[in-house]
């Protein structure tokens, strides 16, 4: 059975590699290793992950910052069928065994989410008021994350959040539970937070949204045109196993620069109809 290997970097999105059985993986930093992990505290050959007599294993292949499985340094394991959770250097992983009908849903299903954000824009184009726009742009969202909690929160010129639209206990601003920290640091920097696991994040891990919601990852991607930043895509998760991946930030990013679009468009629309200007 094909394993799914999360290798979760700090400030970043959790990178997938699909291992097969038919042959041995060297994951490490240097251009000889099968699946390249750009961590200075990961060797040039850290760990080579092979499928033997019925089981995936693990070896360490002596590298200098070593394996870590419940804390405890290792030389070789075996992967259980449920998600394990362990540790090459500083880098945090979850791997898990996936049904080979699964691990080909999982890349067609990236390629459908992309192709939604395309289809999309047509009907974003349409004129209709803005709780209307919000909220058909919310159930785009929601239908590529499904698994998640997503929302799409409307920002005033200041930067404050004046409207959530997301899942039924989102919908009001004053009672919204994602992290309003990630939001902020998305607004002023004006680029995506997306954390794979967020207990790396010594800031956001103490927050307390993160704390009481259980939290275990995010994205929070701003909705920008010409620099002004109109909205936020948020989306989180509380699923240790379902770690936000790369292509999952390429996907809402996708999608937050259509909506950027739609969004600046919207004002250029309302400034031209308030102008006295004739045409």
């Amino acid at each position: 059975m094909p394993l799914r290997l999360h290798m979760n970097l700090t400030d970043q999105p959790s990178q997938v590699a699909l291992l097969l059985e038919g042959r041995p993986y060297v994951v490490g930093r240097g251009s000889a290793a099968d699946i390249r992990l750009n961590h200075p505290a990961v060797s040039r050959i850290h760990a080579k992950f092979h499928y033997r007599e019925g089981a995936w294993q693990v070896q360490d292949l002596n590298s200098s910052s070593g394996c870590y499985v419940n804390q405890k340094r290792v030389a070789q394991w075996h992967l259980n069928t449920e998600p394990m959770i362990f540790r090459m250097g500083q880098v945090n992983c979850v791997a898990e065994w996936v049904p080979y009908r699964d691990a080909v849903m999982s890349e067609s299903h990236a390629s459908w989410q992309l192709k939604q954000v395309q289809n999309s824009t047509p009907e974003l184009m349409q004129p209709m008021d803005l709780e209307t726009f919000a909220n058909f742009a919310t159930e785009i969202l929601q239908n590529l994350f499904p698994r998640e909690r997503a929302a799409l929160l409307i920002l005033n010129e200041q930067g404050e959040l004046t409207q959530a639209c997301g899942n039924p206990d989102w919908v009001n601003s004053h009672d919204f539970a994602g992290s309003r920290t990630a939001i902020s640091r998305a607004v002023q920097t004006q680029q995506p937070v997306a954390l794979a696991n967020i207990q790396d994040d010594s800031v956001l891990s103490a927050a307390d949204s993160v704390v009481q919601q259980g939290i275990n990852s995010l994205i929070c991607v701003p909705v920008t045109f010409n620099r002004h930043i109109y909205a936020v895509l948020y989306a989180d998760s509380t699923e240790v196993s379902r770690p936000f991946t790369e292509i999952d930030l390429r996907v809402i990013t996708s999608y937050a620069r259509q909506l950027g679009i739609v969004f600046g468009l919207r004002e250029i629309d309302q400034e031209l109809a308030n102008s006295s200007l004739p045409l």
